[in-house]
């Protein structure tokens, strides 16, 4: 067993036996074994009073720097700023210089120029290597600013209301260059933003990297209070107030030639600023600001406008968990700078909450936004590609989301009490989808289309005024759930446009109305709406089609529609009219439809069959069967032989009353071809291509050739009987050949 040697023995043996007892804890180098110390070491009362006695622990035990202010509590923080100058050196591990030492002399009475001294020591501080220039409590005058020329330099005073550095000067009132490593914390800097001084800022860096503004109060400076300028890389600005000053209150930019890169701005507060509570400004991209909170600002909150053209990339810059209320302009501003990410902030009584100006690929997520005076969100033309998402804008004046910039998504948000539009897309809006939005209690318009191409789905809207209007083309709107709206569910103004899958209950005017052509409206379940289920204002060629209507007053009304084609709809509890259609209406197609309620046709041209209702035709009361009646799908062919010169016509190939799907041509036998015939054309004589172009066919073509196939697309109603003509372009049929004319159409006849 391991012992120490033995007074009086172990002679000769005593360096054998002392190695064997410090080898049980000890490596061979003298470090300490791992875990040689443990639970029975370290026992309570093992420490006692004898062991930390006044000396015992020095230097040697505690290596400089081993333990930082950082490392302790802020209370703890507080009392060591009270300790004496050597005392901040013996536990920092730093040299420490205190300026109102007799080799400095500062004063710190409020009159006395105390700049001379302050740079004293800091210019000792440098030579020294760096260190700590401590700064006790009291008022210091400085006439110019305290320049921080070199690195590893930590300018602290004695607490942010004890150590006030005033300035009387129009110059930063501390100015670091070319410099690195520096600490600026626990002081006050003081202006006089009455005198009309203009350059007047708390701190500023130019070229400084991995550097910290901390625990600082700028306060009535002339401009900003701290400006991180021209190529300030990952430097932090933590826990400071800044109050009344003239411009913004941290200003992080860089130049045309530099960027400022990897700044964070955590945990400030920033009041009364004249410009911007928070300005990212030229070539600042890659910047954190998270957790600040701002109020009163003249202008914006926080904003990263841009001027000049800029190296570098320009954004990158996440805006995360601020409070920003009551100022002038913008909650947030992002403009000049692309993917950026505006995130889990709370903005109220601004202007407009968000904006954004010539920026792509910014996201906004999850903001709270209320009580703005015109809008929630404004986006310009000059910004595409963002997201909007699972935003709250709640009581923000006349808007809540306006987008202008093309490609939008707009997903998830809920919007109240917006005056006029409570989601508006602009007319260079397109390619924008919009889904899962939730907008309750608008006025005028809850949403409002003006782009083409945009989706809209998925969304639940109640108790505004018209629901959803689109004037745009190619729209799609679809699996929209929309409650107690005064006037209009959906209306339509524009062509090729969609609305499907959704759910109309209460609307106290009309559920769907169409304005356009070519629409369809498709799968939608309309529940108690007052007026109209399905209103065909004035359109051409809509299509309604499978729809359900219950408890409606009327569940189709064509005012003025032609070629408007009814089929597979179901009514229950119609109280007035399953279908009426007014005499302005021609060309009307109702097919296979399940009403409960009167069918009242005044139009021209109407077709009517298969129906279960009460039919009612041009006014009379009479039940007309001649309506009702079966459709056949039939084709009618010609075959065209020996044909020659520029065309050759199936006479009479379309019966009166066929609603046409389509022509097809095809080569029955060789067709030869003259000279520059370049290919063929397949028309109704009024339009040569109405059912489309055909490829060319060469000399001797085979017989069936697909090149020569046209299939016209369906839905064209004719009232008379129609040719179909072949034309050659550039040149003549040579009089051989035959071409075989098939037309396909739907007919209603007679049980």
């Amino acid at each position: 067993m391991a012992r120490l040697p033995r007074p009086g023995q172990d002679n000769g043996t005593w360096g054998d036996i002392l190695n064997d007892y410090l080898s049980q804890s000890h490596e061979g180098n003298g470090t300490l074994k791992r875990d040689s110390v443990g639970a029975t070491q370290l026992q309570d009362n093992a420490v006692t009073a004898t062991t930390i006695a006044p000396g015992s622990i020095n230097s040697v035990n505690v290596a400089n720097g081993s333990i930082t202010e950082a490392l302790l509590d802020s209370a703890t923080q507080t009392k060591l700023n009270m300790i004496s100058s050597q005392e901040w050196e013996f536990i920092s591990g730093k040299p420490l210089f205190d300026v109102t030492d007799s080799a400095y002399g500062a004063i710190h009475d409020g009159v006395t120029d105390d700049l001379a001294a302050i740079q004293s020591a800091v210019d000792a501080c440098d030579s020294a290597g760096g260190g700590i220039v401590f700064i006790p409590k009291g008022i210091y005058v400085v006439s110019n600013s305290i320049r921080l020329d070199n690195s590893n330099v930590t300018l602290m005073g004695a607490g942010r209301s004890a150590t006030i550095l005033k300035t009387v000067s129009d110059y930063p009132v501390i100015l670091a260059v070319s410099a690195s490593n520096l600490v600026i914390r626990d002081l006050q800097v003081l202006g006089d933003s009455d005198s009309g001084k203009t350059n007047q800022r708390g701190v500023q860096f130019y070229i400084v990297d991995n550097s910290l503004i901390h625990n600082v109060l700028a306060k009535n400076l002339g401009y900003d209070g701290f400006c991180l300028l021209t190529g300030s890389v990952n430097n932090i600005v933590s826990n400071c107030l800044i109050e009344d000053c003239e411009d913004d209150g941290i200003n992080i930019g860089g130049s045309q030639t530099m960027e400022s890169i990897g700044n964070v701005v955590v945990g400030n507060v920033v009041v009364g600023s004249n410009n911007t509570g928070i300005h990212l400004s030229d070539g600042s991209s890659f910047t954190t600001v998270t957790g600040n909170n701002i109020v009163g600002c003249g202008d914006s909150g926080i904003d990263t406008y841009q001027s000049g053209v800029l190296i570098g990339v320009r954004g990158n810059n996440t805006i995360v968990g601020n409070v920003i209320r009551d100022c002038t302009d913008f909650g947030i501003h992002i403009k000049d700078t692309n993917e950026n990410i505006v995130e889990g902030n709370t903005i109220s009584g601004c202007q407009r909450s968000l904006r954004c100006t010539n920026t792509e690929r910014t996201q906004f997520i999850g903001n709270n936004c209320t009580g703005a005076s015109l809008s929630g969100i404004l986006d310009d033309a000059d910004c595409a590609d963002l997201t909007v998402s699972n935003n709250l804008f709640h009581n923000c004046g006349s808007s809540g989301i306006l987008i202008v910039g093309p490609r939008a998504s707009i997903n998830g948000n809920s919007v109240r009490g917006a005056t006029a539009v409570s989601l508006q897309v602009a007319s260079t809006g397109v390619d924008s989808v919009v889904n899962n939005n939730t907008i309750t209690n608008g006025t005028t318009y809850a949403m409002n289309i003006l782009a083409t191409r945009c989706i809209v789905s998925g969304n639940l809207i109640s108790g505004g005024t018209l629901a959803i209007y689109v004037s745009s083309a190619e729209c799609v709107v679809s699996s929209n759930v929309i409650i107690g709206n005064s006037t209009i569910g959906i209306q339509i103004i524009s062509t090729n446009c969609v609305v499907s899958g959704n759910i109309f209950d209460g609307q106290g005017s009309h559920g769907v109305r169409i304005d356009g052509a070519d629409c369809l409206i498709s799968g939608n379940t309309f529940k108690n709406v007052a007026s109209n289920s399905v209103w065909v204002n004035a359109a051409t060629r809509a299509h309604i089609v499978g729809n359900h209507f219950q408890s409606a007053s009327i569940a189709i009304n064509v005012t003025i529609g032609v070629d408007t084609f009814i089929t597979n709809n179901a009514t229950v509890s119609s109280s007035t009219y399953s279908l009426l259609e007014n005499t302005a209406s021609s060309g009307t197609i109702v097919v296979n439809n399940r009403f409960d309620g009167a069918v009242l046709t005044n139009g021209t041209n109407a077709i009517v069959r298969d129906i279960s209702a009460d039919y009612v035709n041009s006014g009379t009361s009479a039940k007309s069967s001649a309506y009702y009646q079966r459709s056949a799908w039939r084709q009618a062919k010609a075959i065209l032989s020996s044909v020659s010169g520029a065309s050759v016509t199936a006479i009479g190939l379309i019966p009166d009353g066929a609603l046409l799907l389509g022509v097809t041509t095809r080569i029955n036998t060789t067709l030869g071809t003259s000279s520059g015939v370049t290919g063929y054309t397949i028309g109704d004589g009024l339009d040569d291509d109405l059912w489309g172009t055909v490829e060319s066919v060469t000399t001797g073509a085979a017989s069936g050739s697909a090149g020569f196939t046209a299939t016209g697309a369906a839905g064209v109603l004719y009232t008379s009987e129609q040719n179909v003509v072949v034309t050659a372009t550039g040149g003549n049929f040579n009089g051989t050949g035959v071409i075989e004319v098939i037309a396909h159409y739907m007919i209603c006849e007679a049980d």
